[in-house]
């Protein structure tokens, strides 16, 4: 069993000692679980055979109110996945991907990983060590950020490396732009803070700072003093504090140094698995370059703010997914997870 205080202390020699194709793939999948999810509510299972690996959808981490299309839900799945695939190629496992649309409601399959001769023994890909190393230390990094310019080179080899026919990579630099997207994140997360519906559900996601919970926002990630993350979730359920919530939110991508938008052309399960792919991967080549990251999606989740995001800037397709990226000297501040034992079907 793998305990939840050393969840990121993985050392990627030990995938060798392993003797079965079970325990290599659950290997695997320690570095998938480390991707982000809306309210990091983990909605992912997995059933193995044999040298496969399905991604199931968790039909019980469904969130009505906050993601009533599931797009951010399959978004997330895209990022797990993604987060599979590069732990593979590092090690030098072939693997064959396969989305599946759902037939169903109740139809969980979303993707099958199908691997090539994972017991074999291979020296790792150093291709691929820089965004593997990034999987462990990529965080949600809420908070004022340090304004310093990021190095154009950097922002347009993301854009070119990561955009293709079915999703394009959008960076933001200018500060009007970038004051342009922290409004509508204002105005957009002080419109979903007044929906009683929506606090009731987000309050069941967060915990205070000594809770052991496994999943949900800890108060500690927040920001949240000891003593305020007591009684927060309360707080949140009962009262509209969308104000101060929306303030905050505001003043922190205004200090960051670019916004990052996914776009694609499709509104589709696939094309969002796509989107979450792309996302992850360069958020953690982000990472890897000591850049920092902050999901914030309320402006594109939102109708009225979505069109205006959409037309704030020549975006080509529709926008999927958005975070903000910069400078930071504070410490990273990690979310629990679920141990990959228990996500297995």
């Amino acid at each position: 069993m793998i305990c939840s205080h050393n969840l990121r202390q993985i050392n990627e020699r030990d995938f060798y000692i392993l003797e079965t194709k079970r325990e290599r793939i659950l290997f695997l999948l320690r570095y998938a679980i480390l991707a982000p999810s809306t309210h990091n509510s983990q909605p992912w299972k997995f059933k193995l055979k044999n040298e496969i690996c399905e991604m199931h959808k968790d039909l019980k981490r469904l969130l009505p109110q906050a993601d009533k299309t599931e797009k951010n839900l399959y978004i997330s799945l895209g990022c797990c996945l993604e987060n599979l695939v590069i732990a593979a190629k590092y090690l030098n496992i072939n693997q064959k991907v396969i989305y599946h649309r759902p037939k169903n409601s109740q139809d969980s399959l979303v993707a099958t990983v199908k691997f090539e001769n994972i017991m074999r023994n291979m020296s790792f890909n150093s291709n691929y060590k820089d965004i593997f190393s990034a999987i462990q230390e990529r965080t949600t990094h809420r908070g004022i950020y340090t304004k310093k310019a990021i190095d154009k080179k950097i922002i347009q080899k993301i854009i070119e490396d990561y955009s293709n026919n079915k999703v394009k990579v959008q960076i933001i630099t200018h500060d009007d732009q970038i004051k342009k997207i922290a409004q509508l994140t204002q105005k957009s997360i002080k419109y979903l803070y007044s929906l009683k519906p929506f606090r009731r559900e987000l309050s069941q996601w967060i915990n205070n700072n000594f809770s052991q919970k496994k999943e949900g926002i800890p108060g500690y990630a927040l920001k949240l003093p000891t003593v305020v993350s007591l009684f927060f979730p309360l707080l949140l359920k009962y009262i509209n504090i969308s104000q101060a919530i929306s303030y905050i939110n505001y003043k922190s991508i205004l200090s960051m140094s670019a916004v990052c938008i996914i776009c694609a052309q499709e509104e589709t399960q696939t094309t969002w698995l796509e989107v979450g792919r792309t996302a992850e991967r360069v958020m953690l080549q982000l990472t890897s370059q000591n850049i920092r990251v902050y999901i914030t999606v309320a402006a594109i989740d939102v109708e009225k703010t979505f069109k205006k995001v959409k037309s704030l800037i020549n975006l080509t397709g529709s926008p999927q997914f958005l975070f903000g990226l910069g400078y930071s000297s504070s410490n990273n501040i990690f979310t629990q997870r679920i141990n990959v034992e228990n996500k297995i079907i």
